[in-house]
């Protein structure tokens, strides 16, 4: 197999195209610790805390990537003996003791100590011996209540959607300590050296989490609670090399693709976790085996054959907890038969069964044919996907802040908590995040804050709030936030408080080195970050487009481009929406609003591509027209409408233009 090095790194630079570089599964991994951390901010709000756990965390975007989220109650702990008492104020804290189920290691029942302000954890709990347990079957359905989007129960888990994205969401308990049944775990990881001594630390220190999921056939599976170890997992995850990582992609691509076994019911019988532990198990087992991309192919060949001789026993260890067998209800009898029937199949093809996998299939079958066939397993050689990564998974977060939003006492409560995200905030690594979710989030608070009453004293105590924030986003964001938050301004009538930052911006948008170019904005953002360079250097040097959605906070000027537009969303040049903000707030001043008309006529007539994208030129003219007509111009508003449906129809809002030619022309 002396071709073995030179396939593995073809199948190495191959699934960069399913699992991505080093660097775009950095941006995914620091994406998503954005959310994690936004989940520690909202805790005093929602009396939970939640953290993202799952493939997507691990830095994962395949296409069967679930959005997966734990929770539990932060005053709520799990001790595993009296001893951790005194650790606690138990007028506080509710307490709550793991008892070992003693022939079912890696579960255990939960018997409530002190008292809990919880409705849904005593409605869960049941008496036995005079004592009481949080019962898992109880738990699972009570909790269901807490979740406004229609869920159904998976395991220990409420499945449901989000948008156009699927979620679990484990409630669960957390304990601060290791659990002393996994102290095996912590003497065999010193003893073989991985993972490495920070990261045990780490994992020892987070302690672990008790699921509401018994074990399958037991007599108590109502009640039991299954030990769970992700944020350990994790941690592991995050520890290996890139090779490693492929290794894994590669399992699990594998695993959907070549081991897809079902059993009578349709189920099927292995799955991603299965393949997660046993590469666990191999790298620890084998300290001496280099993880670089020529050894990849000998790594999965490692994993697979430890998989099979698991298959064989009928017996899984868990990697935090030995005892435990992750096959014990799972792979026996026939169900063990045909996996290791299908498995036997593929050794016998050798390390070539890869080639059964649709999705690896093509790049190691062209390293197998020509022999002369060499990559470069360098990043730097590889074509860069790092700005449509970052686009693509900020993308993602915009989405599903957008769904949750939708509904106002959570956008309310999202506010007060993004508050508390963004004062801790280390803008030098999650300063994109901030920018573009907290603009989002703003103009969703704005757009239910126009649905009060004009008195309402709740309307106006979330009004100096919303205030506040746009003013957090012109002092960290880039340049054009500050057109956001003079759009509030006008909105609600104060055009004084506008027009001072409106002439700042007027002057410092015209600057020479402004980016004005979206795409541009973000390869410069990823080229400067990663050079060194100052974040808020980066932000104050560039723009973008101004986006307003349906119902969201409008002057009435464009309402009727709002209501026509494509899915009822606007993008307007920055520059352009200052110019005409400038001339609603200096309603009374002629002469004023005549020499910023002149100069947004001057802009468009130029005809410079540096502020006006080609795709943006409809809704600009039409902006012209509309400032042309305030100012009484009738037959100039007449031109610029017709120049306006003489371009790419981007915002599809051909009638409301018609409709103003109509009105223009009456008044001419």
């Amino acid at each position: 197999m002396e071709h073995i090095p030179r396939l593995s790194e073809a199948v190495y630079v191959g699934m960069f195209r399913i699992a991505g570089t080093p660097t775009q599964v950095s941006i995914r991994r620091e994406m998503l610790n954005n959310v994690d951390r936004f989940g520690v901010a909202r805790r005093p709000y929602f009396g939970m805390k939640t953290v993202m756990s799952g493939s997507r965390t691990e830095g994962f975007d395949l296409k069967e990537s679930d959005w997966d989220f734990m929770s539990w109650p932060f005053n709520h702990k799990l001790i595993s003996n009296f001893n951790q008492v005194v650790d606690y104020d138990i007028d506080g804290y509710t307490l709550i003791l793991m008892e070992n189920c003693e022939d079912r290691p890696g579960f255990v029942l939960l018997q409530l100590l002190t008292l809990t302000n919880d409705d849904h954890v005593h409605q869960s709990c049941v008496i036995r011996d005079n004592k009481y347990y949080i019962k898992s079957s109880k738990f699972r359905e009570n909790m269901l209540t807490r979740i406004s989007l229609h869920p159904i129960l998976h395991g220990p888990c409420a499945s449901g959607t989000i948008g156009d994205f699927e979620f679990d969401s484990a409630y669960c308990f957390r304990s601060d300590y290791w659990p002393p049944i996994a102290d095996q775990f912590i003497d065999r990881c010193r003893a073989r050296g991985w993972p490495a001594r920070n990261v045990l630390e780490d994992i020892i220190g987070d302690g672990c989490h008790a699921v509401p999921i018994g074990l399958k056939g037991s007599p108590q599976e109502d009640s039991e609670w299954r030990m769970s170890f992700s944020a350990a997992e994790l941690k592991l995850v995050h520890s290996m090399n890139h090779t490693q990582f492929i290794c894994y992609a590669l399992l699990k691509v594998f695993l959907k693709e070549a081991l897809a076994i079902e059993d009578v019911n349709g189920q099927p019988l292995l799955c991603s976790y299965f393949m997660k532990t046993t590469l666990f198990w191999v790298i620890q087992s084998n300290s001496n085996f280099e993880w670089s991309p020529p050894n990849l192919l000998s790594g999965f060949w490692m994993c697979f054959k430890g998989l099979l001789a698991s298959v064989q026993r009928g017996y899984l260890p868990n990697f935090f907890i030995p005892e435990n067998n992750m096959f014990r209800s799972k792979i026996h009898g026939h169900s063990q038969e045909l996996v290791c029937s299908r498995m036997y199949e593929l050794y016998n093809i050798g390390i070539a069964c890869l080639l059964h996998c649709p999705s690896v299939r093509d790049f190691f079958m062209q390293a197998i044919l020509h022999r002369e066939f060499v990559v470069s397993t360098a990043e730097t050689d590889i074509v860069s996907t790092v700005e449509f990564e970052t686009v693509k998974q900020i993308d993602m977060l915009r989405e599903i802040l957008r769904c949750c939003c939708s509904s106002m006492r959570i956008c309310f409560m999202v506010n007060r908590s993004f508050l508390g995200f963004s004062s801790s905030i280390d803008l030098s690594t999650s300063g994109l995040v901030f920018e573009v979710l907290s603009s989002d989030l703003v103009r969703y608070i704005a757009n239910h804050l126009w649905k009060f009453p004009a008195n309402n004293r709740l309307k106006l105590k979330l009004c100096r709030s919303c205030e506040a924030l746009l003013k957090l986003r012109v002092r960290f964001g880039c340049l054009s936030e500050t057109v956001y938050l003079a759009l509030f301004y006008c909105i609600s009538g104060e055009n004084q408080k506008a027009l001072p930052i409106l002439e700042t911006l007027r002057r410092d948008i015209t600057q020479p080195y402004v980016i004005h170019n979206d795409r541009m904005y973000v390869q410069t953002f990823i080229s400067g970050i990663l050079g060194g360079r100052s974040f808020m250097g980066i932000m104050k040097k560039a723009t973008l487009t101004i986006h307003i959605y349906d119902e969201e906070m409008i002057i009435k000027e464009l309402e009727p481009e709002q209501r026509e537009a494509k899915k009822n969303h606007l993008q307007v040049p920055p520059y352009i929406m200052t110019l005409m903000l400038l001339i609603v707030c200096n309603h009374g001043n002629s002469q004023k609003q005549q020499e910023v008309l002149h100069e947004l006529y001057d802009l468009l007539h130029s005809n410079i591509g540096r502020y006006v994208r080609n795709q943006l030129r409809d809704i600009s003219w039409q902006i012209l027209g509309i400032c042309q007509q305030i100012c009484g111009d009738h037959k100039g508003a007449l031109l610029s409408y017709q120049e306006s449906l003489r371009q790419e129809p981007f915002h599809e809002m051909q009638e409301a233009t018609k409709t103003r030619m109509q009105d223009a022309r009456s008044r001419i």
